[in-house]
């Protein structure tokens, strides 16, 4: 069985606007073919593969394409050069609250975002009392989630998610910003569960979070794989680098 996600030569350009766009601008840019945005390159040919059951940790400073990175993994943006072969079933949780209502109920989002996260209507049903639970969140069943806290938000996506039980979790800083009960409960889940053998893609800047629960760290910066490799040689190296 080969590995549950391979990525080969992977870059994503995007152009920005370096001024405001004006009628003058649009009308010389139909006239000439001009085009004056500026090009960024946020991922720079990037192989990486992911055995199943396998666990990585993304680290770099801000800006440096992790999230650019997951992105593209999941499909939600396609490289501009490149290929992403993914074998199995994926579930992402990039941002908070994306793919919530904020009118609807905290029970009618659990159905919602179950079906976002590729579960049927049985699987939500039988998994329901787990996911409330989880999110600790059973006497706001029937509350709109506009009154909810925004920890109050991870804890309902992230117990959704976990309970979708995908071959490959891709979590993006998801524990930072939350009540430290559920980063507690969270962190539990995955000493005690190991994630029932789902591969996993985790970015954080705590590197002990990275340390604890990924035995392989890549380091990107400037969109370019710096390094891989075992855990700690790569959080050593990322701790040796220049400042600046």
């Amino acid at each position: 069985m080969g590995p549950i996600l391979r990525l080969r030569g992977v870059s994503k350009m995007f152009r920005l606007e370096t001024e405001a766009r004006t009628m003058y601008r649009i009308i010389r840019k139909l006239a000439t073919g001009e085009d004056e945005r500026k090009s960024i390159w946020a991922l720079k040919d990037v192989d990486l593969t992911l055995d199943r059951g396998e666990k990585i940790g993304l680290i770099g400073g801000n800006g440096a394409g992790k999230t650019t990175l997951l992105r593209v993994i999941l499909g939600i943006i396609r490289p501009t050069a490149g290929t992403v072969e993914l074998n199995a079933k994926a579930t992402g949780f990039l941002s908070l609250g994306v793919g919530m209502e904020r009118d609807l109920s905290v029970l009618d989002n659990i159905n919602l975002f179950g079906m976002i996260m590729g579960m049927g209507k049985d699987q939500i049903t039988e998994r329901m009392d787990a996911i409330v639970e989880f999110s600790g969140l059973g006497e706001y069943l029937h509350s709109p989630l506009r009154d909810l806290s925004s920890g109050m938000y991870q804890r309902l996506a992230f117990s959704i998610a976990k309970e979708s039980r995908p071959d490959l979790l891709v979590l993006d800083e998801i524990l930072m910003g939350g009540d430290i009960w559920f980063q507690k409960k969270a962190l539990r889940f995955f000493e005690d569960n190991d994630l029932e053998g789902s591969s996993l893609i985790f970015t954080s800047h705590d590197l002990g979070l990275i340390e604890r629960f990924c035995e392989k760290a890549v380091w990107i910066e400037g969109g370019k794989i710096m390094a891989q490799g075992p855990t700690e040689e790569v959080i050593s190296m990322y701790g040796r680098r220049p400042e600046g």
